[in-house]
């Protein structure tokens, strides 16, 4: 008769004894020489052995000529047994979920340049890397490795697909896909007079931006410049700008580098920066009400993507205060004609109290 398949709420004596059953028959279709299977659990039983020794009464009868004598002798009959406990022993077999996984890598030494998708270099060809089983394709967060034991991570830099998508990969893991160059944020502050305890920490920095709230968060940071005050923030995009500016004095320079990060500046946002002297601002399409207000050193303002300065095409009072000026503003010929064929009216105040040159895009 088949043995039934374990069931689910069985006992824990009802689970041991299908255990030996299944063994049992395991062992009978071995001595038939009719069983070829391999299973990752193994359970040993050792069998219960029960010894018992009887002693059989004996009578010993001695006759004489003048008397009878007899004489019996009984040993008790004992029983003697020993038990062993089944034990059963699982064997688990741990199949790695490590693939193989075949890139190109993106070597910017081969021929001395920088190494990038956007500016391609002879490749090293397509080498096998190694990531997990559930990161095929790879996407952001995934890990990379060099080694198929996934101890060693692979190095910083761009990988590439045969169908062409690249990726980003930093500190073993996949940063962005299909963004070249890497993104760039560059800030600079009077005697390095940063507004974070650690400008070498990109978590402060995050935080400070509130990302991912705001925007995608940076993955690096690079510190340079006297007194450490030089900070290039690396891989963030699509940030909106809060007014975490808001009565800086010590803030001298903002630059969009690779004008792709920054998205739009909330009101007021750069209220009452008094050393701010250059914004270039590439990327933002939405300019907040009094986002330059009391910026009074301004001398450089790149909107060249702008689409809404200020809420209305009036006076939004963005670059109010800023008065005595030679300013250099780079915005879209859309921002010089939306006023009823006028410029914006920011525009307007803004050439009204300095002198401006306008450069438009």
């Amino acid at each position: 008769m088949a043995i039934p398949s374990r069931q689910i709420g069985w006992s824990t004596q009802a689970n041991l004894l299908w255990q030996i059953s299944k063994q049992l028959e395991r062992l009978t279709c071995v001595t038939a020489c009719g069983c070829g299977t391999t299973t990752t659990t193994t359970t040993t039983i050792e069998p219960t052995t029960t010894s018992t020794t009887t002693a059989e009464p004996t009578t010993t009868t001695t006759s004489s000529s003048s008397s009878t004598s007899t004489s019996s002798t009984s040993t008790s009959s004992s029983t003697t047994t020993s038990t062993t406990t089944i034990e059963p022993t699982t064997t688990t077999t741990t199949t790695s979920n490590i693939t193989g996984i075949e890139l190109q890598y993106f070597d910017g030494n081969m021929d001395g340049g920088d190494g990038t998708p956007c500016d391609p270099l002879r490749e090293t060809g397509f080498l096998e890397y190694f990531t997990t089983i559930e990161c095929v394709p790879l996407i952001v967060g995934c890990p990379l490795y060099a080694d198929e034991a996934a101890t060693t991570n692979a190095a910083n830099g761009y990988y590439q697909y045969g169908n062409g998508d690249y990726f980003y990969l930093f500190g073993g893991v996949v940063v962005n896909i299909n963004v070249c160059p890497q993104t760039q944020f560059f800030l600079r502050f009077e005697d390095g007079n940063v507004p974070v305890s650690n400008p070498n920490h990109v978590s402060d920095w995050n935080t400070f931006f509130n990302l991912p709230a705001n925007g995608v968060p940076f993955y690096d940071v690079s510190v340079a410049g006297p007194s450490d005050s030089e900070i290039t923030l690396i891989g963030g995009s699509g940030i909106t700008l809060q007014s975490v500016f808001l009565n800086n004095s010590y803030l001298i320079e903002v630059t969009d580098i690779t004008k792709n990060v920054i998205f739009r500046t909330a009101s007021g946002c750069f209220y009452n920066c008094d050393k701010l002297v250059t914004v270039s601002l590439g990327f933002a399409q939405i300019i907040g009400n009094e986002t330059f207000r009391f910026c009074v050193m301004l001398e450089t303002i790149n909107l060249s993507a702008c689409l809404n300065l200020g809420d209305t095409v009036g006076d939004n009072e963005v670059f109010k205060n800023i008065i005595g000026n030679t300013i250099t503003l780079s915005v879209p010929v859309a921002l010089m004609t939306c006023d009823s064929g006028n410029p914006d009216g920011d525009i307007q105040s803004l050439q009204s109290v300095n002198t401006v040159t306008i450069i438009t895009v």
